[in-house]
């Protein structure tokens, strides 16, 4: 078991590359995270399933603040759990095999761009939720226009904001053909029954 001086150390070597140290504060930033406190961010993303650290910050020589980075297994426990994303699935996205993610879990380190393909996608399961959409297979499986789904277009660079735009556009479009359609067929239906109101009744000048 680490002592608390282990801890720290850890949490340093770990939070090197994305920390920037400060008198008493340090402030870490993190890809995708508007600028934001990384503090903050990982609090914020501790409630969706997250579970790196405990999003408490680590104090180090000089009262400095530090937080460590998530790692590809975080990214993947949060797309499995949270989002039900199964591991075919994120294989088949991120051209991998299964055995590499199941690495990656373990803490194997992916390529900088797949752990940058890996928090995109885990942003865009927050704004899914942040958007009141449901995470759903359906809904990651969806064809957008252009042909590919809304994972996929995260998966090519495209900012979580912007996808989840593209997909309620479509989604609402959707809606509106189909309450088109309804409305048209429940017009047809009340015709058809005018047509048929006099039906058996005889007329004035009918012969009896």
């Amino acid at each position: 078991m680490m002592n608390s001086s282990a801890c720290q150390m850890t949490a340093w070597k770990r939070a090197a590359l994305t920390t920037v140290v400060v008198p008493s504060l340090a402030m870490a930033f993190q890809v995708g995270t508007g600028g934001q406190l990384t503090e903050n961010y990982y609090k914020n993303r501790g409630s969706k399933g997250y579970t790196y650290a405990s999003y408490q910050a680590f104090e180090d020589i000089g009262g400095a603040l530090l937080l460590p980075p998530p790692t590809a297994a975080d990214y993947l426990l949060h797309l499995r759990d949270h989002a039900k994303i199964s591991v075919t699935h994120l294989a088949s996205l991120l051209g991998v095999s299964r055995q590499i993610l199941y690495d990656w879990q373990k803490g194997s380190q992916p390529t900088a761009l797949n752990l940058s393909k890996l928090e995109r996608l885990s942003e865009l399961v927050d704004h899914m939720d942040a958007a009141g959409l449901t995470l759903s297979q359906q809904n990651f499986s969806r064809k957008l226009p252009g042909g590919l789904t809304i994972l996929e277009l995260v998966r090519d660079g495209a900012a979580p904001e912007v996808a989840i735009q593209i997909f309620s556009a479509l989604r609402a479009k959707e809606a509106a053909q189909r309450a088109l359609v309804k409305d048209r067929l429940a017009q047809r239906q009340s015709r058809a029954a005018h047509l048929y109101d006099d039906a058996g009744s005889p007329y004035l000048d009918e012969p009896s």
